[in-house]
Formats: C-alpha cells, structure tokens, sequence
C-alpha cells in the first residue's frame, strides 16, 4: 500500500462516483418493473447495513492495514495467500467487466465504426497512468470532478421537469405486482451491484486522514449515489414507459436525447455520455487500484507500479474476450457473476473473516481469565 493519506471528502467523492459507476449506464433493477426505483432505495438501505455490521467491525479492529493483510492475519499464511489472489483476480475481473460496458457505450454512442479492443485499449491507457500517479492524484481529481457531475445532474434532473417528456403515470400502478418482484430485484442483484462492491474500499480505509470519520463517509457515499440511482431510474421510467426503459441498452442516453426546452436547448445525450464516462472511469480506476495493490501484497513487491503493466494487460483481454456480445456480458454478470463470485467476495469472505475476529477474541478473552485465576 501507497503510504500516502487521503482526506474524508476525497474518499467520500470517489464512493459517489464508483457507486454511481455503471449503475446508471444500464437499465436498474428493472425486474422490478415501474417500482425499479424502490429496489434501489431498498437495496441502498441493505447495503448500508452490510457496511455497517460486516465490513465497519473489520477495518475497526484492523485499522491500519488493507483486506488483502487482514486476510493473511485472520486465515494464515497459506490460506491468506490464496484469498488474497482471489481478491486480485476479483478486483481485476470486474474492472474488465466496467471497462467493457463503458467501451460497448462508446461504440453505440458515437464511435460505431471504431474496434472495441482501441476504445478499451485507449480507456484503460488512462486508468493505468491514473494509477502509476497514485491514489493521491485519483482522489484530487475526483475532488474536481465531483462538480462537473452535480452540475450535469442537478441540470438533467431540472430539465426533465422544465420540459415536457415527464409522464409520471408511467411509475403507476405502485407496488402492482405485490412485494416478490422487488425482493428477487434487492436480493442479490441490486444489492451486489453496485452496494456490495463496497468491499473495495476495505483496501482503502488505511489511507484516510481521519479514521474516526471511515464509516460515517461510507455510510453519506452511499446513500447520496443510491439517491441519484434512484432519481435517475424513475426518471428514465418515467420519461421512456417502462417497455422501452427496460429493453433499452442504455436508457439514460435515450432519456438525454428526448430532454427539450423550448426550440433553443435540446439532445442532451452528448452532456450525459460525458458524465457517464467520467463515473465510469472512477469505477474502473478505483477496481484497478485495488487489483495493483493486493497484487503487491500478493507477490511482495516493494514498488507497487511494476504490477500495473500485467494486471492490465490482463484486464484488457478479459475484457475483450468475456464474452462474444453485449447482451451475453449484461446476462452473465446478472446471473453467474452475481451468484458465484460478487455473494461470496462480497459477504461470504468478509463474514467470515469477522467469525475469525471473533473467535480470536473469545480465545484471548478466555486466556486472559484463566491466567487470572
């Protein structure tokens, strides 16, 4: 790990900007039909809970050192190890699956004649320098871009209701089809993604200035990005009908598109792709990131930097070669990748690893009494 400190503002401004990630690129918890925008309230609201009951009494009772060393203490050595390099490759795999939506965005948007391998190619060249530069220049930089976002959001969201494309009918009848829908749409989907992959940010707790301000900046990150994932779904709902918003690739740029003020303001989709590239990139950044620094741990390199070239090299051709279509990548990480790899790197580990805090204390605890006695 970088031994460099980051304030409470920057980590809470890079958790606003990797929750908000992909989540606002494709359709949201749509299995919830037109109450799409609970689910992710609901969600929200689990995840808080996970953060706060699972991964805030970790990084309480190992405050100064990231995931990957609080695996090796609790599992040992050779257990340790192998977890760790599950949470590299993990890291490393869903920074490919990121890079991937965001390059299939592109190509639908505006580079269509362009080879997805040179649009990724060219996007993880940046988050690559991003990291060689170190958590401090990411952190500054989403200090500055933190407000282009508010400002392309707080202006979306007004010109939605300025114009005249808001039909609110659409989020109606509510709660239509009773409460299973929504709680197949939380659980887990919704909450793994993106809630759950708080889990990052256990490689980073160690860095923040403040120690004391951890889980209040955790807990303000989330529920200000579920807000927003909220907001923006109802209104992709609401503006689109629920049959187009669901089976659209990407409905906040259709929804940007359709946004008209009188004849002299209109086509918003450039306004909206532009911030959908800059949460994109803080949500690749922020994985790869990891991924290099548990990969130093891993291996025991002393200069964190000399991992960045193979982990992404090995980024750039998951991402490429996952799968042979958008439509199956999108399948694969709602069914298969929400199942067998974010439930158990997400929860199962981590609730694991606080069954070992306990156990260790319980032991000492004992030991203590019987050396009273």
């Amino acid at each position: 790990m970088e031994k460099v400190r980051i304030s409470p503002n920057q980590l809470l401004y890079l958790i606003i900007l990797f929750e908000l990630g992909s989540a606002i690129v494709i359709g949201y918890g749509m299995e919830a039909k037109q109450d799409a925008w609970l689910a992710a309230l609901i969600a929200m609201g689990v995840g808080i809970g996970l953060f706060y009951f699972v991964y805030r009494p970790i990084f309480k009772v190992y405050p100064d050192i990231p995931l990957t060393a609080i695996l090796e203490k609790v599992f040992g050595k050779y257990l340790g190890k192998l977890l760790v390099a599950a949470y590299v490759w993990y890291f490393a795999y869903l920074a490919s699956r990121v890079l991937r939506d965001f390059g299939e965005l592109l190509l639908t948007a505006f580079l269509d004649q362009t080879p997805l391998s040179v649009v990724i190619g060219f996007m993880l060249l940046v988050v690559m320098y991003a990291t060689y530069l170190g958590i401090q220049s990411i952190a500054k930089s989403a200090e500055i871009l933190i407000v282009v976002i508010a400002i392309y959001l707080g202006g979306g969201i007004s010109l939605v209701f300025f114009s005249d494309v808001l039909e609110p009918q659409n989020l109606l009848p509510f709660l239509e089809h009773g409460l299973q829908p929504l709680i197949k749409t939380v659980f887990p989907t919704a909450l793994t993604f993106p809630f759950g992959e708080m889990v990052v940010f256990l490689m980073m707790m160690p860095l923040l200035t403040n120690p004391g301000l951890r889980v209040k900046t955790g807990i303000l990150g989330m529920l200000i990005a579920g807000t927003l994932i909220a907001i923006t779904t109802a209104i992709d709902i609401a503006v689109l009908g629920l049959y187009r918003a669901s089976n659209a690739t990407f409905p906040l740029l259709l929804t940007a598109e359709k946004l008209k003020v009188g004849d002299f303001l209109e086509g918003m989709d450039a306004f909206a792709l532009s911030m959908l590239i800059i949460c994109g990139y803080f949500k690749i950044t922020v994985f790869f990131y990891a991924a290099v620094a548990a990969g130093t741990g891993l291996f025991g390199v002393k200069k964190g930097r000399v991992m960045i070239v193979p982990i992404g090299l090995t980024v750039i051709v998951t991402s490429i070669f996952m799968t042979s279509s958008f439509v199956e990548h999108i399948e694969t990480g709602l069914e298969f990748v929400t199942y067998w790899i974010h439930l158990p790197l997400q929860i199962g580990i981590p609730f694991l690893i606080l069954i070992g805090i306990w156990i260790k204390k319980f032991k000492r605890d004992r030991g203590e009494r019987l050396g009273e006695s």
